[in-house]
């Protein structure tokens, strides 16, 4: 079985040697900037944690800078101490903390950004719903993911979207980075780059973590697109195989994802289509996904504001759920899907051990796989559907539905198996005895050059809890 809950407990569990702590160094030089395990702050810092697994872990303390110059002071001390560095950007990750590890969190005091003529310069802390509204007042958006809350890990992996297909991915707009790297240097990366610094421009877009922190980031942008209709369908779950044979030859002005998912208080799965096409053609689209999934229980066809976008979610999966929700997670990259494994996929969801278990796939190609393989770090270029399968549970980490969640998502990654031709890295844990496997797939050619780039940039290995390139790349 695929180690996706179990293994993750190293990032909770003691330590099984002493390990270093800066606390003393770091509160000489940055002050009420950090926030020691005394500090009534810091278990509001974790609580505020996105996932369980990440708000469980005890970092050695937080550190909630202000400025680039504090984030490379923190660097510095911590590696001179030996410490690891996690960051806390936008949030989501649930490897942005880890037990003894010093956090640099970002979004305390170092989010949102302004406007530069027709660009975005965010902030290391900024989500990419806070890019949306720079430009706002601009008349311009820059392609995000499918939700507004995530943050530069997002943006400097990957980031799938409703306008991947028709304008690419996030990480495709970067112009610019600040980052400060394991020796507590700021550096300012873009086309310009010469040298080792170039090698690792082309390194952040696409593998941020294991070099640095990202202090600040440039992003080109578009003008917001106009003329755009959403198509949210909900059908009956075994519509999927039809639904992606439709899916797999439409044009790159039409993004056709979907989600399966039990909505609350149904007694199975639903398949739940977001659609994004040309007004113009929005009949014709909406007529040609009923052909394909016959008449649908549930439908809207809406105008797109992309600023405001409607819910990827189906009507009745957004009440509040009492305790937090765990989850193991992959998240492998697709080439077309076969109507064989199609219909293995909806027997898996009908068979899912919560109902909290869900499976979206996010349509891709398009204008991101224009864009050469080596080019960038980020290798899914010939992907057509990026795949979150998320086995969810509500209540403590240790439910006796987590065994199951956890075989279940390993059952739909050898389900898909045939069809995989990458995975996506915001999603990779380390640790797990499937670790090296993913981080191929994700880098594939790339791989032996981004761990040359961070045996050079990062030699005492800083950054280690995140996946680990200089393992599998020597």
């Amino acid at each position: 079985m695929i180690g996706v809950w179990y293994c993750e407990r190293h990032l909770i569990r003691p330590p099984e040697h002493p390990v270093p702590n800066p606390l003393t160094a770091l509160r000489s030089a940055l002050g009420d900037a950090v926030l020691a395990p005394d500090d009534p702050r810091y278990p509001a810092f974790r609580t505020g944690l996105f996932t369980p697994l990440a708000a469980a872990a005890r970092p050695a303390c937080v550190v909630q800078p202000e400025d680039a110059t504090q984030v490379a002071t923190a660097v510095r001390i911590a590696r001179d101490s030996g410490c690891a560095v996690t960051t806390r950007g936008g949030g989501l990750s649930t490897i942005c903390s880890a037990t003894d590890a010093v956090v640099i969190d970002m979004k305390a005091r170092m989010g949102g950004g302004r406007l530069i003529g027709d660009k975005a310069r965010m902030g290391g802390g900024a989500t990419m719903g806070q890019a949306l509204a720079v430009l706002a007042p601009a008349g311009r958006v820059v392609p995000i993911g499918s939700v507004p809350i995530a943050g530069m890990g997002l943006a400097t992996q990957g980031g799938f979207g409703h306008l991947t297909r028709s304008h690419g991915l996030t990480l495709d707009h970067l112009v610019e980075v600040e980052l400060v790297t394991a020796d507590g240097e700021i550096r300012t990366l873009s086309d310009a780059s010469t040298g080792s610094e170039a090698e690792l421009w082309w390194a952040v877009r696409g593998a941020t973590p294991p070099f640095g922190v990202v202090t600040a980031a440039t992003f080109r942008s578009h003008m917001a697109p106009v003329g755009l209709t959403v198509i949210r369908s909900v059908s009956t779950v075994e519509a999927f195989t039809e639904f992606t044979a439709w899916a797999n030859d439409l044009p790159e002005d039409v993004c056709a994802s979907c989600t399966l998912v039990t909505p609350t208080g149904a007694t199975g799965p639903v398949l739940f289509a977001y659609v994004v096409a040309p007004t113009a053609a929005a009949d014709r689209v909406r007529n040609a996904l009923d052909a394909a999934c016959g008449a649908p229980t549930w439908q809207e066809s809406v105008a797109l504001n992309y600023s405001a976008q409607p819910a990827f979610d189906p009507p009745g999966t957004g009440e509040p759920i009492a305790g937090p929700i765990w989850c193991a997670e992959k998240c492998p990259l697709l080439g077309r899907v076969s109507p064989e494994v199609a219909v293995r996929i909806v027997g898996l969801m009908r068979s899912a051990p919560s109902h909290l278990c869900r499976i979206d796939f996010q349509h891709a190609g398009g204008v991101m796989s224009r864009i050469a393989t080596e080019a960038t770090a980020f290798a899914g270029r010939r992907a057509l559907w990026n795949v979150p399968i998320i086995g969810a549970w509500a209540g403590s980490g240790d439910s006796p539905v987590a065994p199951a969640c956890g075989r279940w998502v390993s059952d739909v990654w050898v389900a898909l198996d045939a069809c995989i031709v990458g995975a996506y890295s915001t999603e990779i844990r380390p640790g797990l005895p499937e670790t090296s496997r993913e981080v191929a797939l994700a880098f594939g050619p790339n791989l032996p050059r981004l761990g040359a780039i961070k045996r050079l940039w990062d030699p005492t290995n800083v950054f280690r809890h995140s996946y680990p390139l200089e393992v599998v790349a020597k």
